[in-house]
């Protein structure tokens, strides 16, 4: 009750005011320092960024080959493969250079969806060897992915021609079968069994037809093979990002700016406690 009657006082009050009175105060009295400060940390965020070598991100896309509607490999295995051809093909891009990166976390590979596989180098000098390094990971996959292409297109092309010789050879045996039964139908049939040879005659067709059926499918299904035989192919070649992602300029002049003025106001109100208390501290010490 009496710290509610305390603060129902008007000196209470008016005290109150003049604290805030006095903040402000403060902050107008060391008004130079207090810019000055903002200032200077400004100033050396400012010449921190310009100071530090630009680093930039170079990147490349990869789009996996397929077969049909499969992938010819699947993604995954295609950026781990990617991941561990790094060190091979470093050591000859990067040999004659003075340059390097970190094989285990200085580069990443993923696969992004759709058969497309990035490879990322984060923050490098923007030096061609890096784009020449990532090239040489990709052409070493293409190379491989194309051999395994080539080597699938030559099987369904050689299927696709035993499928041929053989639904020739049934059409034949088809053309065959029908003559034989329009000699039966145009003789009069009488012949001992004529008329079980007729049926087994039919019979013989019918299968010859199932099979030409079958083979004809698998013939289009060979075909439609050959026209989606996909290779592995460069989606966007290695290139540097447009702008630099390190130093980040803005953010180190917000930084700057906001750092600097939280360290000016609070020089600026320890050099006021100071002025304000500087006779009592002293003759405290020497007492």
């Amino acid at each position: 009750m009496a710290e509610e009657d305390r603060r129902e006082d008007p000196q209470y009050r008016a005290d109150d005011e003049i604290d805030l009175a006095d903040l402000v105060g403060v902050l107008y009295r060391q008004r130079w320092l207090i810019l000055g400060g903002t200032a200077a940390v400004f100033l050396l965020a400012l010449a921190f960024s310009l100071l530090q070598p630009a680093k930039y991100q170079v990147e490349s896309y990869l789009r996996v080959g397929t077969v049909g509607e499969d992938y010819l490999v699947e993604p995954k295995a295609v950026a781990a493969q990617m991941k561990s051809l790094g060190r091979v093909v470093g050591e000859d891009v990067f040999q004659p250079n003075d340059r390097e990166i970190d094989y285990d976390n200085g580069w990443s590979v993923t696969a992004q969806g759709g058969g497309v596989v990035r490879a990322r180098i984060p923050e490098v000098a923007r030096a061609d060897v890096y784009t020449e390094f990532l090239e040489a990971v990709n052409q070493q996959v293409i190379e491989e992915h194309n051999q395994r292409l080539e080597g699938r297109r030559s099987w369904v092309e050689e299927e696709a021609a035993r499928v041929e010789a053989t639904l020739e050879n049934l059409r034949e045996r088809r053309s065959e079968l029908a003559d034989r039964m329009d000699q039966r139908l145009q003789g009069d049939g009488t012949g001992p069994g004529g008329d079980q040879q007729l049926m087994a005659l039919r019979d013989l067709y019918a299968d010859v037809g199932t099979q030409i059926s079958e083979r004809e499918s698998r013939l289009s299904e060979l075909q439609a093979e050959l026209s989606n035989l996909q290779p592995t192919k460069m989606l966007l070649p290695p290139r540097f990002s447009e702008n630099p992602v390190s130093p980040n300029t803005r953010l180190n002049l917000a930084l700057g700016l906001v750092l600097g003025l939280f360290l000016s106001v609070f020089l600026a109100f320890l050099r006021e406690f100071w002025r304000n208390n500087r006779q009592r501290i002293v003759q405290g010490e020497e007492s």
